[in-house]
């Protein structure tokens, strides 16, 4: 995983404040999902970070859940067919604070 992606992990753990951080992984290509899913896994398991993560293979999937889900970090894919990453991150609404989860608006 990059260092910025560490670094905001780790930051969302702070935020958290011990609390399961909820993680939602998003990609069509389902290699590129797993290899995701993997990174994720063994920043948990070498950091013994509290987390869960639920992966979709596409935007509507994810559209979906949000409906009642709530998530602390959303990875996504940008070039999606269909609904873009782009246009499924534009119907989230802000976080009002540091920790806040992303919400369907």
């Amino acid at each position: 995983m990059p260092d910025w992606g560490q670094n905001y992990i780790m930051y969302l753990q702070s935020a958290c404040r011990g609390k399961l951080m909820k993680i939602a992984i998003c990609d069509d290509n389902g290699q590129d999902l797993q290899g995701i899913v993997k990174v994720v896994e063994a920043y948990r398991n070498s950091r013994k970070v509290d987390l869960a993560y639920t992966s979709y293979q596409s935007a509507s999937e994810l559209l979906d859940a949000l409906d009642s889900e709530a998530f602390d970090l959303v990875l996504l894919d940008v070039l999606m067919p269909g609904i873009t990453g782009m246009q499924v991150a534009r119907s989230f609404s802000r976080p009002r604070q540091a920790g806040g989860s992303f919400r369907k608006t």
